[in-house]
């Protein structure tokens, strides 16, 4: 009986170390790493132009940020859309309580660049300020995918990764529910980064 309640102590010391958080059905994605070179590949979008293009060093998402939260979303889903402004407020509230910790990676599986000049047209003043990404390759997407029971990515997606880049806390589906737990989850990180390396340390 001691043993068991040492492992269970142990257990639950461990979980509180890396701040996991299992919402609902993405348990599974947990501790996925993502390598930050698939960011560094991302496309983003041209507001002047409206089309997709590479990104240059300066516009792709930042590497020093102890947080990413990294949104998945298309232009052909009702319920990305429905959700962008919870979305933008939820940025902005941890954002101004973080200041520079925690960065948004927002990243479109939509493709076409007509389709998705359509989208943020018509949608514009409901969405996150961005800048806004394409997954070229479908890059993160496959890394999701290959967790995910018969590989179909059911979006919008949201994945927080810690300071190596690991997925420590997802939502599979609208984050309107688990508002609260993606914030809470999102401090504890930034203090566990802090109390190992200190404010401001770029990740690895």
């Amino acid at each position: 009986m001691r043993r068991l309640i040492l492992a269970s102590m142990l257990l639950c010391t461990a979980a509180q170390a890396t701040a996991d958080v299992k919402i609902t059905n993405s348990a599974f994605l947990l501790h996925t790493p993502i390598a930050p070179v698939l960011f560094n590949t991302l496309r983003v979008w041209d507001t002047k132009e409206d089309e997709w293009r590479a990104a240059t060093p300066a516009e792709q998402p930042r590497r020093d940020a102890a947080v990413l939260v990294v949104h998945l979303w298309a232009d052909y889903c009702a319920p990305c859309r429905e959700e962008f402004p919870l979305l933008r407020d939820l940025a902005k509230q941890v954002q101004a309580q973080h200041k520079d910790r925690v960065s948004f990676v927002y990243v479109c599986e939509t493709s076409s660049s007509t389709e998705a000049g359509r989208f943020f047209a018509a949608n514009r003043t409901r969405m996150p300020a961005g800048p806004h990404y394409q997954d070229t390759g479908e890059g993160i997407a496959n890394v999701l995918r290959a967790n995910i029971a018969g590989g179909q990515l059911s979006l919008p997606i949201t994945v927080i990764l810690d300071e190596r880049r690991v997925i420590r806390q997802a939502v599979i589906g609208p984050i309107t529910p688990y508002r609260g737990e993606i914030a809470a989850g999102i401090a504890k990180l930034v203090q566990l980064a802090d109390n190992r390396s200190g404010p401001g340390t770029k990740p690895r």
